[in-house]
């Protein structure tokens, strides 16, 4: 008599609930994941439920807008049996833009062009030099 012994149970497969991160960081399978068990050998893997891009290893995702996203966790074992879990993550932006000035050298009594050696970046927007404003009115150009 020849018993076949074949696995059917897909891996045990944990992972948080939701997760934040800011736009620009890519989102590590290994921060989503709290567990994987399984009798034998296992993969992991990770994708977008559309708008990101995953990493060529399929261990990290990085999305290209703001908002909710859904990434999908597989675990698959060596007998084909697998799981998945999906994760809710928040791509915000928290960090400020970026304001370079150059300090400004002028002869009394002459005019000043406030916006030469002035750029702003964002890591979302951009280049938003364009949307620099100067409030000039506090500059006295007469006075030592």
């Amino acid at each position: 008599m020849v018993y076949l012994m074949q696995d059917r149970t897909p891996p045990e497969l944990l992972a948080v609930d939701s997760y934040q991160v800011e736009y620009g960081t890519s989102v590590n399978l290994f921060d989503l994941v709290t567990a994987v068990a399984d009798r034998h050998d296992y993969q992991v893997d990770i994708s977008d439920g559309g708008g990101g891009q995953v990493a060529e290893d399929g261990t990290s995702v990085t999305f290209s807008d703001l908002g909710s996203h859904n990434v999908v966790i597989t675990a698959t074992d060596s007998a084909g049996n697998s799981s998945q879990v999906t994760v809710a993550v928040a791509v915000i932006d928290d960090t400020p833009p970026t304001l370079t000035v150059t300090d400004q050298t002028v002869e009394l009594g002459s005019d000043i062009n406030y916006y030469n050696d002035v750029s702003a970046s964002d890591n979302f927007d951009g280049d938003l030099t364009d949307a620099v404003r100067v409030d000039s009115g506090s500059v006295d150009l007469n006075t030592i």
